[in-house]
């Protein structure tokens, strides 16, 4: 955030605990509480690592071939969850937000496949 940004949010708040109130329900953390930054990290790699295995635990159990369609399944789905979960916070349009989520989704995938795609080509010979 800019200075300018910072003093006017100051401002805006100093003599307003109402308005106080509503900056610490905007950054969710209770009025007087400090919030650590280690446990927040902590928190977000864990919820990483559960994410990035989420695509990845159908090839563990599963033969491929079915493990292909059980990840591309399960995975769209979440998306489809983080897509509503998203309009509800934002107060957006579901449909928009869903296709928004699912898309970046897919987009990131393709990437990751075609990276491997490049490196596999540019070392394998």
């Amino acid at each position: 955030m800019t200075p300018q940004l910072s003093a006017a949010l100051a401002g805006a708040v100093r003599s307003n605990p109402e308005a106080l109130k509503g900056l610490m329900f905007a950054l969710q953390a209770p009025s007087g509480v400090q919030q650590n930054p280690w446990e927040q990290a902590l928190w977000m790699l864990v919820a990483d690592f559960l994410s990035a295995a989420v695509p990845i635990l159908p090839f563990v159990f599963l033969p491929i071939p079915q493990a292909r369609l059980v990840s591309a399944v399960v995975t769209t789905g979440l998306l489809i969850i983080l897509g509503v979960g998203r309009a509800r916070i934002a107060r957006r349009d579901p449909i928009r937000t869903v296709i928004e989520t699912v898309s970046v989704g897919v987009a990131a995938a393709l990437a990751g496949v075609a990276i491997s795609v490049l490196i596999d080509r540019g070392f394998g010979g």
